[in-house]
């Protein structure tokens, strides 16, 4: 860390957020071909919590033998932003305290909407003009800024101030793109755009115009490319070819969730009405159960958690989820190795999962009733009700549970006092 930036972590909060250098990180190289800063636009907790992030994070670590240095760069919390702009001082990755216009790329990683207003108060902090057509307009040169993520599904909200969008999941998509870029550094950007605008999922916003009425709602798409559009959403078709990373980074500090994530499952087939992941995620698809368990017994021996946690929408539709759950809590629970599920649905909860998660340590089981009527749930298309409900929260209590979480969503359509 610089001396500037290192003197402010002693007048802010949580300065562990800034520091980096976690266990498991390797060294950075000492003259990359290309530097790309992989970004969350949230603080450190928050991002190194999203399992995706950090896929896309040791994806990236994998091309150092090519030459290619990935940093990590996250929003800072209110005070550092103020102590940055007081000071004079740009907004820097995480890794190696480089400047964010010193980068060749800066990926966003963008989750969910409510990160729209982080992204561009992130080109604010790091100097880079806002609009896409600024920086290309511009005599010195600034990094390509892509956008990815659930909310970059629709990217008209921030096509004006991105040069790239990667529609859907990029797991082997992103580190195709940084190679292909790698091999084009030193062109036009007009020419990298052309490059990186031929691969699959690549829009770009210049190329096309979008006519809005007075309400923002999009009423012409104009192409000036022939044949690009429709721009294709990328799926991951098999999760055993999930790019694997070959080490897992132990933060810094406390992440808001602080375990071991194994992803089981992505897709959802339930069509919830409130639900944008159960659309933008399908098909649905599982991983093996043999996949699973390789991958906890590896991230617990690297790490040293103590909490396993399986990620899915929704775990009870995996159709191996008992026998997994039985053989991981059998191979680690000796270890005191607890093993927790996301909300389940309450109609298609098992007692004996209840069970089997508890044979460690019983916490906090969480259900998913959504709504508080039967007429609610069947609004937003839930199947469950107000008996599977009761029946599910008896079983879970029968299992010797005494605390548990409900999930429900407020100012559903329809409803009243």
């Amino acid at each position: 860390m610089t001396t500037e930036h290192d003197k402010l972590l002693r007048s802010v909060d949580r300065p562990s957020r800034y520091i980096g250098d976690e266990f498991g990180l390797p060294p950075l190289l000492e003259n990359p071909g290309l530097r790309v800063a992989l970004s969350f636009p949230d603080v450190y907790e928050v991002g190194m919590s999203h399992l995706g992030f950090r896929l896309l994070h040791a994806g990236l670590l994998e091309l150092r033998d090519q030459g290619i240095q990935v940093e990590r760069v996250f929003l800072p919390w209110p005070d550092m932003q103020a102590q940055l702009t007081a000071q004079g001082l740009p907004l820097c990755t995480l890794e190696g305290q480089t400047p964010l216009t010193d980068m060749d790329l800066l990926g966003l990683s963008v989750a969910y909407e409510l990160a729209y207003p982080a992204v561009l108060k992130m080109l604010d902090l790091a100097g880079i003009p806002r609009l896409a057509a600024d920086r290309a307009a511009a005599p010195e040169s600034y990094p390509l800024v892509l956008l990815g993520g659930s909310a970059a599904l629709n990217p008209e909200p921030l096509a004006p101030f991105v040069d790239l969008v990667f529609l859907g999941e990029a797991d082997r998509g992103l580190p195709e793109l940084v190679q292909t870029l790698a091999a084009c550094a030193d062109a036009p950007r007009k020419q990298q755009l052309e490059q990186l605008g031929a691969l699959p999922g690549i829009y770009v916003p210049e190329w096309v115009e979008v006519t809005h009425a007075p309400d923002s709602l999009a009423l012409e798409v104009t192409c000036h490319r022939p044949g690009y559009l429709p721009v294709r959403r990328q799926v991951m078709e098999d999760l055993d070819n999930l790019p694997v990373p070959p080490l897992h980074l132990v933060p810094g500090c406390a992440l808001i969730h602080d375990r071991v994530v194994v992803e089981i499952q992505r897709g959802c087939s339930q069509g919830c009405r409130f639900c944008q992941a159960g659309y933008v995620s399908r098909p649905t698809r599982q991983r093996s159960e043999q996949q699973v368990k390789d991958e906890a017994r590896r991230q617990l021996a690297q790490t040293g958690y103590q909490d396993l946690s399986l990620l899915s929408l929704s775990a009870g539709d995996h159709p191996r989820l008992m026998p997994m759950l039985a053989g991981l809590i059998a191979e680690h629970g000796p270890a005191n190795v607890g093993v927790s599920l996301p909300s389940l649905r309450t109609e298609t909860l098992d007692p004996e999962v209840a069970q089997e998660i508890g044979k460690v340590r019983k916490t906090t089981f969480t259900l998913a009733p959504e709504a508080a009527t039967d007429r609610l749930r069947r609004v937003i298309n839930k199947q469950n009700t107000e008996q599977d409900l009761l029946d599910a929260v008896e079983g879970v209590i029968r299992s010797g549970y005494n605390r548990m979480k409900l999930y429900f969503m407020m100012a559903l359509p329809t409803e009243t006092d």
